[in-house]
């Protein structure tokens, strides 16, 4: 019983942060789509690409143009459906059709939002091929939706907390590179990435979120 009472104040304080993740980064998202979109402010997005043109050379265009890959559609399908195929070995049903859900609404939450918003790309010569508009950026919100996704799964694990922190902290830091070099191959506006990450952490707070209070739900159910 006790434990059961610890159990469920430990869930109830997981569901305000997760909530509170969703709402600020939510809001962020708006206020950025205001200020750079709508009312076309440059708040930091030319400081972005002076400091990353210091960096410029055709060797590193080539590992950007390498890095980059990582954040694919492609790379990333390829990646999902290895989750998926361990789920399905493990009969794992619920989490399989949660995985499925929860992405397939990121990818189609980025094409409603650039639809939306449908901000050109930069008028700097693209280092990249890009045919979609750039706001928010894709690349940067699936890889921040994968990341989110398999530092949930790290979590649910009964590795050590110092191993599951650390292999978070990386995932956050590839997802950070990969929007570093969608900025670097002048294809997006740093407003582009940041609105990216917060479209992803918005999403996957709130998912998180729902999965949560079902859960508890359906435990509370005699």
């Amino acid at each position: 019983m006790v434990i059961n009472k610890q159990r469920k104040k430990l869930i109830q304080w997981e569901v305000l942060i997760l909530a509170a993740l969703a709402l600020f980064t939510a809001a962020l998202f708006v206020w950025l789509a205001r200020e750079v979109v709508i009312q076309k402010k440059d708040l930091f997005d030319t400081l972005a690409f002076n400091y990353l043109h210091r960096w410029t050379s055709p060797e590193n265009t080539a590992i950007a143009l390498v890095v980059t890959r990582g954040g694919s559609d492609v790379f990333l399908i390829a990646i999902y459906l290895l989750v998926l195929f361990y789920f399905v070995r493990n009969n794992y049903k619920r989490h399989t059709i949660q995985l499925v859900i929860i992405v397939s609404a990121s990818f189609l939450l980025n094409y409603l939002l650039k639809q939306f918003f449908q901000r050109p790309r930069p008028s700097l010569v693209h280092l990249d091929y890009v045919i979609s508009y750039s706001f928010p950026s894709g690349h940067t919100q699936a890889t921040f939706t994968l990341c989110g996704i398999l530092a949930y799964i790290i979590w649910k694990t009964k590795r050590s907390f110092i191993t599951k922190l650390a292999i978070t902290i990386a995932l956050f830091f590839y997802a950070c590179v990969i929007g570093i070099s969608r900025i670097y191959l002048h294809v997006h506006y740093l407003s582009d990435v940041v609105a990216g990450a917060c479209a992803a952490l918005s999403w996957l707070s709130t998912a998180a979120v729902i999965i949560k209070l079902a859960d508890k739900h359906f435990s509370d159910v005699p």
